[in-house]
């Protein structure tokens, strides 16, 4: 309330109960307007006919008027009656205010008043900013998650700036809840699950308080689905290599809404950048490739998402370190089945390792063994399936494999296949058995299983050491179990006793072997 000064001229007491009392009652002593503003003065009297009326001036002593009584409705006879004022400045100033009251100005009936404040009003004329240009807001907002939302800045032709206020509305803009005050053009806020539509607005304030007007976002629909949980677990092998493929693999998630879609896997090298999405689907496993040569490490993290496009979080798996150690190369002509084999072979390969590291090979047959040596590289080797080791296998399908190791643990196999058909076989004595005296007698006794259609030839010889030593039909008597007796009497190379033992598979193809061949000569 301003303070008034009064000048009183009439023709009644001080006490006259009739005498004009008049107080103007206006909007405070410093005030802010963008274009307009009002403010109400008041003045009492007890005596009906009175009027009073109220003058602006812009100095103060009073004298340069610049609103005056014509320009507003007088005050009308009654108690307590108020006249509104309204002004536009157009430039900040001081306003100081006067108030007149009469009733009559002369003869007896005479009662001035005049009140006059004794301080200024200070009026600062400050335009409202503009409202920002626009609002922006999620295409799809969902419940339990945030929202965010964005404005373009608003300018402001006083250059006083200060922010924006943002509201929310859950009923279509019925009522509206103050969710940011501040400077920055965007914010996020929590939509509580179980929400149906949402909308919001913005309005841009300066340092003086005065605001533009709103700018107001659609009304949305609210999503209320929850997003799946994060996969349990997620297992890569523990020594990936480089040049070759690994399988990534992850336990399945679970959704609370039924609407599990999906899983997206992501790959990081090193340990450092970007996540790079590299699967996306329905499975629980994804083979990869590691390039040789090109990482050191790598990460993979995997999340679930529904059909509604909401994520899970993600699960992550330790960082495994590459081996870009290459495994050692068997380099052969030869490949996959090797067909029948009668008797004995040879297969030629050589061994390479791009590390030059140290290789040790095996050579086997089945399970069973021939040699482990070190490699000499770049060059030829032979594994020799002949002799005593080719009759050590069996007839039927074999597997033959050539294994290469590097010194670092990294091996790899060369296997080829070939069937072992042997339907006869010849046992004789490297070298025969030489005795001074002349073997006139021998016996001999084969173990074994020898099917009944095979055909057999048993033979004897008691000078073995001739250049055609003569060889006697014995399988009667070692059938039989008997001594045979020679009948050659003959030799030029000295006396010596032999054996030549022939079997071969007859009709039904049944197989037999032969175990020990053990006997004795005279």
């Amino acid at each position: 309330m301003a303070n008034f000064n009064y000048q009183y001229e009439g023709n009644h007491a001080a006490d006259d109960p009739y005498r004009m009392r008049c107080d103007a009652y206006v909007i405070g002593e410093s005030i802010s307007v963008s274009a307009s503003f009002s403010f109400d003065a008041y003045y009492t009297d007890s005596y009906p006919g009175r009027e009073a009326k109220f003058f602006l001036y812009s100095d103060a002593a009073f004298s340069k008027l610049i609103y005056s009584a014509t320009d507003g409705a007088s005050v009308k006879p009654g108690l307590n009656n108020t006249a509104s004022i309204v002004y536009s400045p157009k430039i900040s100033c001081d306003i100081w205010v006067k108030v007149e009251g009469w009733r009559s100005t002369s003869g007896s009936d005479k009662h001035f008043i005049t009140a006059k404040t004794d301080s200024p009003i200070h009026v600062t004329v400050n335009a409202s900013p503009t409202v920002p240009v626009s609002i922006s807001i999620p295409d799809t907002i969902r419940g339990g998650e945030d929202a965010k939302v964005s404005w373009p800045a608003a300018t402001d032709p006083d250059g006083n700036l200060d922010g924006y206020i943002v509201e929310r509305s859950y009923n279509g803009g019925s009522s509206w809840s103050q969710i940011y005050q501040g400077r920055e053009t965007s914010t996020t806020t929590m939509i509580p699950l179980g929400t149906e539509t949402v909308m919001f607005r913005v309005c841009a304030y300066d340092t003086a308080g005065a605001k533009s007007g709103w700018r107001t976002s659609e009304n949305r629909t609210v999503i209320n689905n929850r997003a799946p949980a994060a996969p349990p677990s997620i297992s890569v092998p523990l020594k990936p290599a480089g040049g070759e493929k690994l399988t990534v693999t992850w336990t399945a998630s679970t959704d609370a809404d039924g609407n599990l879609e999906g899983y997206e896997l992501e790959r990081q090298w090193d340990g450092t950048g970007a996540f790079t999405q590299i699967y996306k689907g329905t499975g629980l496993s994804y083979q990869d490739s590691i390039p040789k040569g090109e990482h050191t490490s790598v990460v993979y993290r995997v999340r679930a998402y529904d059909s509604f496009a909401s994520y899970s979080s993600y699960t992550t798996s330790p960082s495994r370190t590459i081996d870009n150690n290459t495994a050692p190369v068997i380099e052969c002509s030869q490949s996959g089945d090797l067909g029948e084999k009668s008797e004995g072979f040879s297969i030629q390969y050589t061994i390479k390792d791009a590390e030059k590291q140290e290789v040790t090979v095996t050579e086997k047959v089945g399970d069973m063994v021939k040699r482990t040596y070190k490699a000499t590289l770049d060059e030829q080797a032979t594994f020799e399936i002949t002799d005593e080791y080719f009759q050590k296998i069996l007839n039927g399908a074999q597997t033959v494999q050539i294994v290469a190791t590097d010194s670092a643990g990294k091996s790899s196999t060369l296997e080829l296949t070939f069937t072992k058909a042997v339907h006869k076989a010849v046992i004789t004595l490297e070298e025969p058995l030489a005795v001074e005296e002349q073997i006139t007698v021998a016996v001999l006794a084969i173990t074994g299983k020898i099917p009944a259609d095979a055909t057999q030839l048993i033979e004897l010889t008691n000078n073995g050491n001739d250049p055609e030593p003569v060889w006697e039909d014995a399988t009667a008597d070692v059938k039989a179990g008997r001594n045979h007796p020679f009948t050659n009497k003959t030799q030029t190379n000295g006396w010596a006793f032999n054996f030549r033992v022939t079997v071969e598979r007859g009709e039904s193809g049944e197989d037999g072997n032969i175990v020990s061949i053990q006997g004795g000569f005279q």
